[in-house]
């Protein structure tokens, strides 16, 4: 049975970039689809964890960046129909001054590519149809509909998290 799976926005409104990663996912071949995916950090709750802490951790082995304050922006079912898995997507600011590079933790075989993109960058990527991962696409769209006021550093409300 699928746990909570924790995403985290990670965006630097001084520089007006948010920090993205590519990595291979071999499922997606099975799928027709391209193995190499654009996203957003995440990773899987492990026992007694609690998700901000899960963000926090994820944000610091797959993209090298430390977090600021961790703010729920969804927390969602991707398919209730089928399965029990849970979503939730935190977003944070981050200081982007030296995002970018090779990360991720040997034992666990992860080899995941950071990168800052800028919001004109994020508008292609969705208009191309290139990002097609679930939890990336919420939150790139949540982030353009927040765009203006987080590029004033004004945080966003959190969403409710049962």
């Amino acid at each position: 049975m699928p746990g909570l799976a924790v995403a985290v926005l990670p965006y630097d409104p001084s520089r007006d970039r948010v920090v993205l990663i590519e990595q291979q996912r071999v499922p997606a071949r099975f799928a027709g689809m391209p193995t190499l995916m654009v996203e957003i950090v995440a990773g899987l709750a492990e026992e007694g964890e609690a998700p901000e802490e899960v963000g926090r951790r994820e944000l610091e082995e797959e993209a090298g960046l430390v977090a600021g304050a961790m703010v729920p922006i969804a927390d969602f079912m991707p398919s209730p129909g089928s399965n029990s898995a849970r979503f939730q997507i935190y977003f944070t600011q981050v200081d982007s001054a030296d995002a970018g590079g090779w990360h991720g933790l040997e034992e666990e075989d992860e080899e995941v590519r950071a990168f800052p993109a800028t919001t004109a960058e994020v508008e292609a990527m969705l208009r191309e149809g290139s990002i097609r991962n679930g939890l990336t696409l919420v939150a790139l769209q949540w982030f353009l509909l927040n765009h203006k006021t987080l590029r004033k550093g004004i945080l966003p409300a959190p969403v409710p998290t049962p």
